[in-house]
């Protein structure tokens, strides 16, 4: 994944909690792995349909430590063109397997 830019798209104005990205120029996306990151116990996403493509930028920080991964899995992902499952056997192709679930949360370990 490479830097780039983009805008928030305020699904629902009230809750902000349920923003979304969307095409745009109103801050930089950057990929996790730009960040530098070498030990990782833990990579908690809840970016409201992203979760696959910030994974997709993450591989190396990831690969670094095989941390605890959890993520907000409720179908927004088809909005960027990735289902739930997509990104599951993302992590799956990784060595990760499901641990566990509380509500949407899906907790991945290696």
């Amino acid at each position: 994944m490479e830097h780039g830019k983009a805008a928030i798209d305020q699904i629902y104005p009230d809750n902000i909690g349920a923003h979304q990205i969307k095409d745009g120029n109103e801050f930089d996306v950057l990929p996790i792995d730009s960040l530098g990151v070498t030990d990782c116990d833990l990579l908690q996403l809840d970016v409201e349909g992203y979760e696959h493509l910030a994974i997709l930028g993450a591989l190396a920080t990831i690969e670094a430590s095989w941390p605890v991964i959890t993520l907000e899995l409720k179908g927004h992902g088809e909005r960027y063109g990735y289902t739930d499952e997509d990104t599951i056997n993302l992590l799956a192709d990784m060595g990760y397997k499901i641990a566990d679930r509380v509500n949407r949360d899906v907790i991945f370990t290696k």
